[in-house]
């Protein structure tokens, strides 16, 4: 599936987003579809004006995970129990002040980088806005002094706010497990891991946005959960 969207082109494999382009012409100048090499093709189908990507089929809104149903693999998961990445799941309620969004997983041996994102909705477009935003991008050049870096933003109305950067803490070492809490208020997002990893970050928008956690990059993951303070 290939959708224009607001600032890129999609493509979509089997319903999942694979990656995204940016057109090098006015998409307004395109006037042909070419497909060649070992396929064979079924249907091509141009539709206008879709509400949604990547498309959810009928009744598959219904069947998303929820985070309560994503909880505890194990402490030494095989590979049956691993989650694919990219990982979306739905929140089972609103967020409220106090609760722990709790993600565990093992960082793959060769990892580039990672995101996780609270965000407004299941689907990649129309744009969600993303409460929190983490991003671990894990550095192999010597040169001007490049460190490996975790990064938090949001992201709303079309555009990313300002970022927080700490280079400080270790990322998880490749080939580790690792385990990320995310402690959620009205005002902020504490966010701690089992690698000495502490952050504050605000909370620019209302906890009633959050509606779906995504997960992407270099991981596999074991469970997601979400707990309020209190018990957890």
């Amino acid at each position: 599936m290939l959708a224009n969207g607001d600032h890129a082109t999609e493509v979509a494999l089997n319903r999942v987003h694979y990656c995204s382009f940016r057109p090098q012409i006015a998409l307004s100048s395109v006037n042909s579809l070419e497909i060649d090499g070992d396929v064979r093709l079924t249907s091509v189908t141009v539709r206008c004006n879709e509400k949604t990507y990547p498309e959810l089929s009928t009744g598959e809104e219904d069947n998303l995970p929820e985070c309560s149903s994503l909880i505890n693999c194990g402490s030494s998961p095989s590979s049956q129990n691993l989650m694919k990445v990219p990982l979306i799941c739905r929140l089972p309620r609103t967020l409220q002040n106090g609760d722990v969004i709790k993600i565990e997983g093992r960082i793959k041996l060769l990892p580039y980088r990672f995101l996780m994102n609270i965000r407004s909705s299941e689907v990649r477009w129309p744009t969600p806005n993303i409460l929190l935003h983490i991003n671990g991008r894990y550095s192999y050049s010597q040169k001007n002094n490049i460190k490996d870096v975790f990064v938090f933003n949001s992201w709303s109305d079309g555009q990313w706010g300002v970022e927080k950067k700490a280079t400080n803490v270790s990322l998880p070492m490749p080939g580790s497990t690792f385990k990320i809490s995310i402690i959620c208020f009205k005002d902020s997002f504490e966010i701690t891991s089992d690698k000495s990893l502490k952050v504050s970050f605000p909370n620019r928008m209302s906890l009633e946005d959050a509606k779906a956690i995504y997960v992407q990059g270099d991981v596999y993951i074991y469970s997601v959960s979400l707990d309020n303070e209190s018990s957890a």
